[in-house]
């Protein structure tokens, strides 16, 4: 059987997500050998719930020292005083995850890198994530050109597709990011819900894989 898959449902704006991620980079490390890494947007700030930051701005300083605390991460001075600050500046979790969405089409197992990446560019270095110009030039940082990307970006399937993955994750219950989910045998198995450390994650998911290679076995 092939290797089982461990699902990743992110979201661009999700500050915890961003917290999480140098927690799934070395997850990838340690256990590419005995899992598939994928990663979902989950669609967090879409449609009616996409809004401006300003009205959001008071809980978002409020989470930070929380964020900082738990994760050791903390986001940069360009996020607080630029995108933080701009009140024409809306949270709209849809063009960054299209943006996933066309690097994956181009560059599957390099998704894990691009999503951190989008992540860092907001939360460390002020980028708009509504502007095509940063998920350009953070696909060209992970290896995949600026034409070859803008067409997946631009054709109107990246969005359907898109919202096709809002759909489906909802569906199955996940509302809360970041969210891990093991896929094999023994069907999809939740894994965490919520920000956790390497250490708290590590031997959870060991167990779930032993499970697998028992399964496989029998």
């Amino acid at each position: 059987m092939d290797k089982p898959e461990l699902i990743y449902i992110f979201d661009p704006l999700c500050g915890w997500c961003y917290g999480f991620d140098p927690v799934m980079m070395r997850l990838e490390r340690n256990y590419a050998d005995e899992v598939d890494f994928v990663v979902f947007s989950g669609g967090m700030l879409v449609g009616e719930a996409a809004r401006p930051i300003a009205e959001m701005r008071g809980y978002i300083k409020s989470v930070l020292p929380t964020l900082a605390e738990r994760t050791g991460i903390e986001v940069g001075d360009a996020f607080l005083t630029g995108i933080l600050e701009d009140d024409t500046y809306i949270n709209d979790s849809l063009p960054p995850s299209m943006a996933l969405n066309a690097f994956k089409e181009l560059k599957p197992e390099g998704a894990l890198a691009y999503a951190h990446d989008l992540q860092f560019a907001h939360f460390v270095e002020g980028k708009s994530l509504n502007d095509p110009a940063t998920f350009v030039a953070v696909a060209e940082s992970n290896g995949v050109g600026a034409e070859a990307f803008m067409e997946r970006y631009q054709d109107p399937e990246c969005r359907g597709r898109t919202e096709a993955e809002f759909e489906l994750w909802r569906g199955l219950g996940v509302s809360g990011y970041p969210t891990l989910i093991l896929a094999g045998r023994e069907g999809m198995r939740g894994v965490s819900r919520g920000f956790r450390t390497f250490e708290e994650l590590a031997p959870l998911l060991e167990k779930m894989l032993a499970e697998e290679s028992a399964g496989d076995e029998s």
